[in-house]
Parts: structure tokens; C-alpha cells; sequence
């Protein structure tokens, strides 16, 4: 797929794992180091494709990741309170911050679209 790039995928994988160690800290791999590693290599990654992020093609494609990304974060944390997970750290459905966080995000894509709809005409 055109839209993805090796890093957005090692970056959604790295998610993943962060949000499966948080919704079953029980998991025998889910230590405070490995924790850490991958939240490490979060914030490189972000350096890394925030450097790498300035051509134009990239960001025309940026608002398609932006969403796949965020519709499946959260298709992942309905997947995992389904199977019996529960966050420690407050990532739930029924938490109000969550909910404006995500409607944050997606106010942000709707501008950032509206905003590249406004550009091209």
C-alpha cells in the first residue's frame, strides 16, 4: 500500500504491544525495560519520520495514515476490552478524556483536509 511506510508499520506494531502489555500486564514479556525499549523506540521514529516528512507526496499522504492509524488504535482497544483486557493507566471506552482526545484527532484531520480540499481549488 502506497500510503504506508516501513516505519509507520514499526510504529503501529510498537503500539500494538505497548497496548496489549497495558491491557494484560500479566503477559510474562510485559516489563518495565522492554516497556521502555519500545517507548524509546517510539519517540526515534517520530524524530525519524518527522525528519523525513518533507517532501509534499509524503504529506499528501500523511492525513491517510493519520487516520488509519487512529481507526485502528481504536478498533485495537475495542478488541482488547472485548477479549477481557483492562487498562491500569485509564485507556478505556468509558473514559471522557479518551473520547475527547480521539475527537481531537479527528478534528484535526477534518481541518487538515478541509484545509488541503480549500488549497486545490
Amino acid at each position: 500500500m502506497k500510503y504506508i511506510n516501513p516505519i509507520s508499520i514499526i510504529l503501529v506494531l510498537c503500539l500494538t504491544v505497548l497496548l496489549i502489555f497495558e491491557f494484560f500486564p500479566e503477559i510474562p514479556y510485559s516489563t518495565p525495560t522492554i516497556k521502555n525499549i519500545l517507548l524509546l523506540a517510539i519517540v526515534v521514529l517520530v524524530i525519524i519520520s518527522s525528519l523525513f516528512d518533507r517532501n509534499r507526496e509524503t504529506r499528501k499522504t500523511s492525513l491517510m495514515v493519520q487516520f488509519l492509524t487512529v481507526a485502528y488504535l481504536l478498533l485495537l482497544i475495542v478488541l482488547l476490552t472485548v477479549l477481557g483486557g483492562n487498562s491500569n493507566g485509564g485507556i478505556s471506552l468509558d473514559n471522557v478524556y479518551f473520547w475527547v482526545i480521539v475527537f481531537l484527532f479527528c478534528w484535526n484531520m477534518f481541518y487538515q483536509w478541509k484545509k488541503r480540499n480549500h488549497k486545490n481549488q
